[in-house]
């Protein structure tokens, strides 16, 4: 927490970014996160820690079949969560998705009247 209040550190806490705090589940975010706060700077603590992110959110276990609904919905965030940040790391953003594949175009072909009939 110390080099948080290094004048590098203090530099780039700045209002045009993001700014999150995070330890390995300890004290330590909820405790910094007063100074930006003081400076006027919008923050955020990464409640759990980094540790719980990667774990819970970056490569979420699937729910078991006999689980109530908000479960698998809470699950299915966790994974297109995962998704996204995945999708950020190798460089594409939601604008770059990968092509869709065209539907294949089926053609009918129409009967010939017939020649009388019953």
């Amino acid at each position: 927490m110390t080099t948080l209040f290094d004048r590098e550190s203090l530099e780039m806490l700045r209002n045009d970014l993001t700014v999150v705090l995070y330890s390995n589940g300890g004290t330590h975010a909820a405790q910094a996160w007063v100074l930006p706060r003081q400076l006027g700077i919008e923050s955020y603590v990464l409640l759990g820690g980094l540790n719980y992110w990667v774990e819970g959110i970056l490569n979420p276990e699937p729910p078991s079949d006999l689980v109530a609904d908000s479960e698998i919905e809470k699950y299915q965030l966790r994974e297109a969560t995962s998704e996204y940040f995945d999708r950020e790391a190798k460089g594409q953003t939601l604008e770059s998705k990968p092509e869709p594949v065209p539907k294949p175009v089926i053609k009918f072909k129409r009967k010939k009247a017939g020649d009388g009939g019953c």
